[in-house]
């Protein structure tokens, strides 16, 4: 309850009230959503006397709805990181090194997304799911098996045409989705020696 009083005079008189929103930071186990929010509130003002037993004249002589709205905008964040690593906005690079495929080898690592939003994620190799020699002369391949939670990606002809790996709606919790990204690579024993690399672009897009 505001009070406040003016003199009995003819003279028009005016007093200003400011309502402060403050800062605050989200609590909840996931991101806000993103959209529009909105919340209203009536205000009343009595010409009068007002006690603790409300005011003597209990029909307002005005009133009015005051509306507060606030935008959430979409967020989506990607991070590359050692098994088990931190969210980090500014970490979106990750070396596997195999060292020399003599015998079968395995490696891992984690794949972060923030999203307040539903969002999908594309794969792209450069080689097509194959380890190629470093001197484009040489034609020897090497290829290797990626999984994502589990699951087996076909890298075949994404270096043309990404690949949707995941198609995840609504919002990750405040630290992330984290997804595993599984390498294995088996032993060679008939090709060129040298080095090998392939190259991986990984591509989250919002579907809403």
């Amino acid at each position: 309850v505001i009070t406040g009083r003016f003199r009995n005079n003819s003279r028009r008189k005016r007093r200003r009230y400011f309502y402060q929103i403050p800062y605050s930071r989200n609590v909840t186990p996931n991101l806000p959503a993103t959209g529009v929010f909105q919340d209203e509130f009536l205000v009343k003002v009595f010409r009068g006397q007002f006690n603790q037993n409300g005011n003597s004249n209990p029909t307002p002589d005005v009133s009015t709805r005051i509306k507060i709205t606030t935008i959430v905008p979409m967020y989506l964040g990607l991070s590359l990181v050692p098994t088990g690593g931190s969210y980090n906005p500014w970490d979106n690079f990750e070396s596997i090194n195999f060292g020399e495929v003599s015998a079968r080898r395995e490696k891992n690592m984690d794949m972060i997304i923030l999203s307040n939003a539903g969002y999908l994620v594309k794969f792209s190799s450069l080689g097509n799911g194959k380890l190629t020699h470093q001197n484009s002369s040489i034609s020897s391949q090497i290829p290797y098996q990626l999984k994502v939670l589990g699951g087996p990606v076909n890298l075949a002809g994404s270096s043309s045409s990404p690949v949707t790996v995941l198609d995840v709606p609504g919002v990750t919790a405040n630290d992330g989705e984290r997804f595993n990204l599984n390498f294995v690579v088996e032993k060679q024993t008939a090709v060129m020696s040298g080095r090998y690399f392939d190259r991986i672009t990984i591509t989250v897009e919002n579907k809403e």
